[in-house]
């Protein structure tokens, strides 16, 4: 409460399930809803201090590992997607560093403004499937292109895992 002179409510679950954790993102606004007074146009939506939380007020993010894109320097293409949809991607830190870790990326929306919720739920979740798709079809393609160093890095890994007294995260 009275971060910027508003209600800041956060949700977060694993998996994408956008849909059941806005289920309980609403249920907790509402909740909330009857307890403080909120500024609420029908047209603008909510109005705070900051242009960038007019309307729904809803900014959606998702932690996602994508080392084919990466691999095969196709990143810039998903930004350029990204950008045209209002959001954005950024490598992802591990708290208190200044270290990537590996091929984890934040995508996140830019600004709540335009459409309802549900609406900006469907446009967050497609962007997110179709950056899944992309993922999935890139490791096809780096694995078709370097079957043998891959199966060995493969082989290598299991080896590690099943022979070790101690593993590195």
């Amino acid at each position: 409460m009275n971060f910027n002179d508003h209600l800041v409510i956060r949700v977060h679950s694993f998996g994408f399930l956008m849909k059941e954790t806005c289920e309980r993102l609403f249920k907790i606004e509402e909740h909330f809803s009857k307890q403080l007074p909120f500024l609420f146009d029908n047209k603008l939506g909510f109005i705070v201090h900051d242009m960038s939380y007019f309307g729904t007020a809803l900014f959606q993010s998702s932690l996602i590992s994508i080392p084919g894109i990466v691999m095969m320097r196709k990143f810039d293409m998903v930004i350029q997607i990204l950008k045209k949809l209002k959001m954005s991607a950024n490598g992802y830190y591990a708290q208190n560093s200044n270290k990537s870790m590996g091929w984890l990326y934040y995508i996140y929306t830019e600004s709540s403004v335009g459409g309802g919720e549900s609406e900006q739920i469907v446009k967050f979740s497609q962007m997110i499937f179709h950056i899944i798709a992309i993922e999935r079809e890139m490791r096809i393609q780096l694995y078709l292109a370097n079957k043998m160093k891959i199966t060995d890095m493969i082989a290598k890994a299991l080896a590690i895992a099943k022979n070790a007294k101690l593993l590195d995260t």
